[in-house]
């Protein structure tokens, strides 16, 4: 119980990849012809159930590290797991479809509360980056509300709500804790991940005026995208996503550090940048070239952000996330679904190729299960440290 507390991670992690198996493995069952044709339930089980959960998991642990605050408590503890025994229940059953985006508005509004609470009480201040990520909490709350609210037939309201939650929500996280940690994994920055100490000092928020400017730059490009459906929007959200993984990450330098993790990091930070470009000047196959997103660099990017904090906060050895044949296995089979996912529209045998990526897919996850999932439940010692 103490562990997950102050490691939430340990319990959404797990969560997630359930989640992320079942909603990928659909295309295998539709395939075979054991279901109907899966469509928007993949759409909503990978982003509400793998990337949501995977994320809350993350969140719900760093949070508090980063600020100076407590830890999860037993009451968010239950109401956490309570949402996620629901969601699990509701997911599972035959035309409950409906019910997801109240469940995900809900766990969305819990993790929002979670991060504001401790930022208004904070002893440190966040990382700088850190406003990308409070920029996707605003397009998972607001598309969320747009969703629940056009499901419940209140009002109809003139914006896009999926388009905020599966991009914004799934950028801006990925944006604000990739911004932290990649350079510095990956060896672009030598300082240490920790909290910045608060402060008034004029120079310290500089940082934070900088990113807190391309934040908002971000959500302009998400809610005019949502709401007036222009393509100048989209290349508005791509000038943001250049100048940050080229200016601030600076992926285009060879990785100084060596590892399988830090070559996934790599390769999926990448993905993110070309497959979105790609998706954003080829409006004909956008949902297709989406997938050296979805797949490249969310899948990819999870697995290896998900594999560092496993092994930092199990005292695990470096050399599992460096050397381990496992880790290698999940980046090689994700990037050969990728690859079978963004060519299929050229196939004569689409569908097939959806069942063979999303097998791929399945075998990367079930290699990061066998390898990391008794290390999340069977920490070595205690870790003293507070980077994730």
């Amino acid at each position: 119980m103490l562990q997950i507390l102050k490691n939430p991670f340990r319990l959404y992690f797990p969560i997630g990849i359930l989640f992320g198996l079942w909603g990928i493995f659909l295309w295998v069952l539709f395939f075979y012809q054991k279901v109907s044709y899966p469509g928007i339930y993949h759409a909503e089980m990978m982003i509400f159930g793998f990337y949501t959960h995977i994320a809350m998991g993350f969140l719900m642990t760093a949070i508090p590290r980063f600020t100076g605050t407590n830890s999860m408590t037993r009451a968010e503890l239950a109401i956490g797991l309570g949402l996620s025994i629901v969601f699990f229940i509701v997911a599972f059953r035959d035309l409950s479809r409906a019910y997801l985006p109240f469940l995900f508005f809900a766990e969305i509004s819990f993790l929002l509360a979670f991060f504001v609470r401790r930022l208004f009480i904070r002893q440190s201040n966040p990382p700088p980056t850190f406003a990308f990520l409070f920029a996707g909490l605003v397009c998972a709350f607001i598309g969320g509300l747009a969703v629940l609210l056009n499901f419940l037939d209140i009002t109809t309201l003139k914006i896009n709500g999926y388009d905020l939650i599966y991009y914004g929500w799934t950028m801006g996280p990925m944006l604000g804790v990739g911004g932290m940690l990649i350079p510095r994994i990956v060896g672009y920055l030598n300082q240490q991940i920790q909290p910045v100490i608060h402060t008034k000092a004029i120079d310290s928020k500089r940082p934070y005026r900088v990113m807190g400017i391309w934040a908002c730059i971000f959500l302009v490009s998400q809610f005019g995208f949502a709401i007036w459906q222009l393509d100048l929007f989209l290349y508005l959200r791509q000038l943001v996503l250049s100048v940050v993984f080229l200016k601030f990450w600076k992926i285009y330098k060879w990785p100084p550090n060596k590892g399988y993790l830090i070559k996934g990091l790599w390769l999926s930070s990448w993905f993110f940048l070309l497959g979105t470009w790609l998706a954003t000047v080829d409006p004909s196959r956008r949902i297709h070239d989406m997938h050296f997103y979805f797949v490249g660099a969310v899948s990819l990017m999870i697995g290896c952000i998900a594999t560092r904090v496993v092994v930092a906060h199990g005292n695990y050895p470096s050399t599992d996330e460096s050397h381990s044949k496992w880790l290698l296995g999940v980046i090689v089979f994700l990037i050969l679904a990728m690859l079978t996912r963004v060519l299929a529209p050229w196939t004569k045998g689409y569908f097939m190729h959806l069942a063979v990526a999303s097998f791929l897919w399945s075998v990367a996850y079930l290699c990061w299960t066998i390898k990391y999932v008794p290390r999340i439940f069977l920490p070595q010692k205690e870790s003293s440290k507070t980077n994730c």
